[in-house]
């Protein structure tokens, strides 16, 4: 804020170019949260679902293995 208005002991007043100038820093760095956290949400929606993936392939081993205890029970 280099203007005379914004300078002065008064600090509630400020002119319009430097209220929206302030804005614009705030919407700016607004910005580059929002981008920040969508990045990350979608790294964790990637990982989440390559984990499912691999939940799912070790469960259906699994249940395979069981069905296989359960059919060597049945014959012995």
């Amino acid at each position: 804020m280099q203007c005379g208005i914004c300078t002065t002991e008064k600090r509630h007043l400020t002119c319009t170019s430097c209220s929206q100038e302030r804005a614009w820093e705030l919407r700016y760095e607004t910005l580059l949260r929002i981008t920040e956290r969508d990045a990350l949400a979608e790294r964790v929606h990637d990982y989440l679902e390559s984990s499912r993936g691999s939940v799912d392939a070790l469960a259906a081993q699994s249940a395979e293995a069981r069905e296989r205890i359960r059919k060597i029970q049945e014959e012995t």
